[in-house]
């Protein structure tokens, strides 16, 4: 999949201190590019816009009704086979409605920093996986970068302490809920380059 992403020419200079921690060293130009640009929707500042909200509903709507009503063309009269087109609609079908449904968790009122630290800690986990190809949650340098990061996009100190052993979890929900869709936008931004 080729994607196209529009990139700052000047990112912020909290940005490239988080991808030197990332890189170990010297970073790549794109790797202060990607974080610049998934830090406005990363901060404490960040809000879901009210379309936004409403687009989501109607696709998980959309997303339910097809649910339910696909599996009718596994049962069509006359021997007629299901279109191969609707049998991979239905396999994928599951797996974007429980996206649908992750999104929403933006709208929860007690999750939304919750989810924003999870997406912080996932742009983080992909880039060193990017960098170094893999990624250890309970690596202190990781939290660390997670936590410059977070205060970078604007996020206010997590806990008392503000402690890096406070980027343990989300960065483990990170690894676990696999986020393809933010590897792929920094490959894109690596591709720029």
């Amino acid at each position: 999949m080729n994607m196209t992403v529009e990139l700052l020419r000047n990112p912020n200079p909290l940005f490239a201190g988080v991808a030197c921690i990332i890189a170990k060293g010297e970073p790549p130009e794109w790797l202060v590019q990607g974080l610049e640009h998934f830090s406005k929707d990363i901060g404490s500042n960040a809000d879901v816009h009210p379309e936004f909200k409403i687009t989501i509903e109607r696709m998980q709507n959309a997303a339910n009704v097809l649910l339910k009503w696909l599996p009718i063309f596994e049962h069509l009269p006359f021997g007629i086979q299901c279109p191969s087109d609707v049998a991979v609609v239905m396999d994928a079908l599951p797996r974007v409605k429980k996206d649908l449904d992750r999104l929403t968790d933006l709208e929860r009122i007690g999750r939304r920093p919750i989810v924003r630290r999870e997406i912080c800690a996932a742009v983080i986990v992909e880039a060193c996986k990017i960098i170094h190809v893999m990624a250890e949650p309970r690596s202190v340098q990781l939290q660390q970068a997670c936590k410059e990061y977070w205060r970078a996009c604007g996020g206010e100190q997590i806990g008392e302490t503000d402690e890096i052993e406070n980027w343990r979890w989300p960065a483990e929900r990170a690894l676990a809920n696999n986020y393809q869709w933010v590897r792929q936008i920094l490959l894109a931004v690596q591709d720029e380059y």
